[in-house]
């Protein structure tokens, strides 16, 4: 049993010494770039790192370089177990490269193993590559069978790569033209496009400035050729939402403080023709925006007037696509519909008992009592809420003054609170009157626009006031 015993001892550690000299991790190589649709900047070199030093010129032949134009050409060129590959030309930017490693692998201590890395990524450059800008007509716009189609690009473009990544559909002899800026290339038929046909174009994403930057998106419009000899016309001007253009649902008369001015005409026109014949009294200052194919926007730079009585006229300038000017002027009118801020009423509290008044502006003085601490509280009544940032703005705007005897002093505002149209207000400071001098008080809630505005557009159109005077 002791031999047997030593015996297998022996053989363990036989095999355990055996095993120090076999390695089981899995050989492998490492890859540059090792992220997938990784981009990387300009100038780099892709690379491939061996675990030991291995046979060179077997291991350059397992790299590959390619892209949709080719197999890339470029020198190798090595810094201890890294091998870097430098492309010769220069790789093109926005392009998708795939970078593989595949076979067996031989290092030079005599190990081998199979490599199975394939990485894609591309090139960066060093700005955006050329975008269309616009395009004349616009996608989906009416055509004249003469005229031609116009595409304004972001950056000067290589007219070799545009006549090869442009695409015309139904395909038409045309002439390619280009200004000197090579931004703006002109697409005209040799004779005419087929009337009542919508064409469509397509600039592929390989499209690309001189340096060989792409496009990198497809882009695709079209436009249908319409002999047009109707005369443009406005079918409707009225309110819309300000922040998505579309309709209230209203009428013009119906306008609120905030809406946009939706303009709608009974083809599409040309918006430059619009801005120029466009006018209103008083003048209304904003941004003017196409909506849609006949739809504009005119957004106010500031709102709309409460009760203000607005003219708006369109002079016979304005042109459809196919140049046909209006039959005749037109002109419309509208008062915005925003209700006009009042002051339905007037309470003043004290001790157990209440006075509450309705008519304003009048130099009748109502009699109020105060007890001995001179406290008065008054509850104001208005027929529009405010919005919490113009409600405080309004607290500070109001005033009650000592006006008899010269003496008198200020009362001093101690709380203020809103709830939804009411506003209670508390002021301590008040003296009693005498049976010798009758003290009198001066309440004023300021009105305009710059004072009572509620937030909405609603404001006083005037100053309203009301005299108390103290009771002994």
């Amino acid at each position: 049993m002791w031999r047997c015993r030593t015996s297998v001892a022996g053989a363990l550690g036989f095999l355990l010494c055996g095993c120090a000299l076999i390695s089981f991790e899995r050989l492998t190589v490492t890859v540059w770039p090792s992220e997938r649709e990784a981009v990387l900047s300009a100038g780099a070199s892709p690379w491939v790192e061996f675990p030991d030093s291995p046979d060179r010129a077997s291991a350059q032949r397992l790299f590959t370089l390619s892209s949709a134009d080719g197999t890339a050409t470029g020198d190798f060129r090595w810094e201890g177990k890294r091998m870097y590959f430098d492309p010769a030309p220069p790789l093109r930017p926005g392009v998708r490269y795939l970078l593989s490693y595949r076979g067996r692998v031989t290092l030079e201590n005599g190990q081998a193993f199979d490599s199975d890395e394939e990485v894609p990524f591309y090139m960066a450059h060093k700005g955006p590559g050329p975008s269309i800008v616009s395009s004349d007509p616009t996608d989906g716009g009416i055509s004249g069978v003469n005229r031609p189609l116009v595409l304004s690009f972001s950056m000067q473009v290589d007219p070799n790569s545009f006549a090869c990544e442009f695409g015309l559909q139904p395909s038409a002899e045309t002439t390619v033209s280009w200004d000197a800026s090579g931004r703006v290339v002109t697409v005209a038929p040799k004779v005419a496009w087929a009337n009542l046909t919508t064409y469509s174009w397509k600039a592929g994403k390989n499209m690309a400035a001189p340096d060989g930057t792409p496009l990198g998106i497809e882009r695709t419009g079209r436009f249908r050729v319409q002999e047009d000899s109707m005369a443009p016309a406005v079918v409707t001007i009225a309110p819309g939402i300000r922040s998505t253009f579309r309709s209230t649902g209203n009428d013009l008369d119906h306008t609120g403080a905030d809406d946009a001015l939706l303009f709608t005409f009974s083809e599409d026109i040309q918006a430059e023709t619009l801005s120029s014949a466009l006018t209103s009294t008083p003048t209304i200052k904003g941004a003017l925006l196409r909506v849609s194919a006949g739809v504009f926007a005119l957004i106010p730079d500031s709102r709309l007037v409460m009760g203000q009585r607005y003219t708006l006229r369109i002079a016979a300038t304005v042109q459809d696509l196919a140049g046909n000017k209006m039959a005749q002027p037109f002109e419309q009118s509208f008062t915005p519909d925003i209700p006009l801020q009042a002051v339905q009423s007037i309470k003043a509290v004290y001790a157990s008992t209440e006075d509450e008044w309705t008519a304003f502006n009048t130099l009748d003085a109502k009699s109020v009592s105060i007890d001995a601490t001179g406290v008065l509280s008054l509850v104001i009544r208005f027929a529009q809420p405010f919005s919490r940032e113009s409600g405080a703005r309004y607290v500070a705007a109001v005033l009650l003054d000592g006006c008899f005897p010269s003496s008198l002093s200020d009362p001093s505002l101690v709380s203020a609170l809103w709830s939804s149209q009411t506003l209670s207000l508390v002021y301590t400071g008040l003296q009693k009157s005498t049976t010798d001098v009758s003290r009198y008080y001066k309440l004023t809630l300021p009105g305009g626009a710059l004072s009572s505005d509620n937030g909405s557009g609603s404001f006083l159109k005037e100053d309203v006031w009301l005299y108390f005077f103290t009771s002994p």
